[in-house]
């Protein structure tokens, strides 16, 4: 099973993109899927999905979304946990946690290596994290988190292709000096440092 957060929301089967259904029933899988292990009360899936004042037959839709959910992706991704629901899907099932994954540990690979796994990590992106549900109130915070550590991948990529552009140029006097005291002194890296002290 592979979910995908980076882009619209999908989940595929192999090469087989599983049929989601509705706005509703996407919007329920994501809030399952952005606490993926965790159980999900039915009140928080109403408070997320429906707002405060949710329809009267919303825990019936709820239910349905559900029973929907589990024939398309299978009985045991989806779990009945009282008082709701747990979606079980392992890290490496969810793009968004690859991704952040290969990230964090890019910075400690070599130049080329690092070079790579970034390049890989930034293909996994379809477009805006959650795209089809951006503008819902559950998905934009997460989203604003994910844009957040694919700026500090792409930084981190693009001083990696300028470096290596100055030193297959040979650059050399004040210019050079003036780069490297700045990788040195670790301002190429101000973003990454606010992402992780958040």
């Amino acid at each position: 099973m592979d979910y995908r957060l980076l882009g619209p929301l999908e989940v595929r089967v192999g090469d087989i993109a599983a049929p989601l259904g509705g706005k509703r029933q996407r919007s329920v899988l994501a809030v399952l899927l952005l606490r993926a292990g965790e159980v999900v009360s039915q009140d928080t899936l109403l408070d997320e999905v429906w707002g405060e004042r949710p329809p009267a037959a919303a825990r019936a839709q709820v239910h349905n979304c559900v029973s929907r959910l589990r024939h398309e992706l299978g009985a045991e991704a989806l779990l009945t946990r009282a008082p709701g629901y747990v979606l079980q899907a392992r890290p490496e099932e969810i793009d968004s946690r690859r991704f952040e994954h290969a990230v964090v540990s890019a910075r400690s690979l070599e130049p080329a290596e690092r070079a790579a796994a970034l390049w890989e990590a930034l293909s996994m992106w379809r477009g805006a994290a959650l795209a089809d549900l951006a503008f819902e109130p559950f998905a934009t915070g997460e989203a604003a988190r994910l844009e957040e550590l694919r700026l500090v991948a792409l930084e981190m990529e693009q001083l990696r292709a300028f470096l290596l552009h100055l030193q297959r140029r040979r650059l050399e006097g004040p210019a050079a000096e003036r780069v490297g005291h700045w990788t040195n002194s670790g301002n190429g890296r101000v973003r990454a440092r606010r992402y992780n002290d958040r």
